[in-house]
C-alpha cells in the first residue's frame, strides 16, 4: 500500500489498483484491464445524483489484507443529500476486491406513534443506485460473489444483481411494497 494524493495504490501481486476521494470513482484498475468501478444513482424522478468521495482512509493493514474506506455524498439538483461509505478489501495474491456500499440517510425520520412507515418527510426515494464498471476493452463475462457466503457466479456481459426494497427476515412485510 502506498499512499498518494487524495489515496492509495495498492499490489496484490496478482493486480494494481488506486483508490483515491475523487468525484464518482470507486476504484481503479491500474494492470492488467485498467478498468474503473463507478458509482450512479438516480432520484425519483430518474435525475442522476451527483456521487462525491471527500475522504479516502486505510482502515486495516495486515499481510494478507488491506481495507480501505471511502466516504462521500450523493447530492440531487434540489440539494437533498445522503451519505456515501464505501468499504473496499484487498487480498494479497489475488484480484478480488470485496466491496460493501452503504448508503444513509443524514436526516432524522419521524416515526409518530412509533409507527415505522416508509415515505415519511425525512426520507428519501432512490430510483436506482449502481455500481458501473468501465473498461476500454469488451466484457464478454464477469466473475462476482453477490452472496456472501455464496459460491463464484460467472455472468455473461453485459450483466446487473438487482435487489428491490430491503432484505431480510420481513422482506414481504406490506411497508416493503410501494
Amino acid at each position: 500500500v502506498e499512499p498518494r494524493e487524495q489515496g492509495f495504490e495498492l499490489q496484490t501481486g496478482a493486480a494494481s489498483f488506486v483508490v483515491a476521494a475523487a468525484g464518482a470513482t470507486v476504484l481503479q484498475d491500474t494492470s492488467p484491464a485498467r478498468r474503473s468501478l463507478v458509482l450512479d444513482a438516480r432520484d425519483e424522478n430518474d435525475a442522476a445524483l451527483e456521487c462525491r468521495f471527500t475522504r479516502c482512509v486505510l482502515e486495516t493493514t495486515g499481510p494478507l489484507r488491506v481495507t480501505i474506506l471511502l466516504e462521500g455524498e450523493l447530492r440531487s439538483p434540489t440539494g437533498v443529500r445522503a451519505l456515501v461509505i464505501v468499504r473496499l478489501s484487498f487480498f494479497r495474491a489475488s484480484p478480488v476486491v470485496r466491496l460493501a456500499v452503504t448508503v444513509r440517510n443524514p436526516r432524522r425520520a419521524e416515526h409518530p406513534g412509533n409507527f415505522w412507515e416508509l415515505g415519511d418527510r425525512g426520507s428519501i426515494y432512490f430510483r436506482d443506485i449502481s455500481l458501473r464498471l468501465e473498461s476500454p476493452n469488451e466484457l464478454r463475462t464477469v466473475e462476482c460473489w453477490p452472496e456472501t457466503p455464496g459460491d463464484c457466479r460467472v455472468l455473461a456481459a453485459p450483466m446487473s444483481i438487482y435487489q428491490d426494497s430491503s432484505g431480510g427476515e420481513r422482506w414481504q412485510a406490506s411497508t416493503h411494497v410501494n
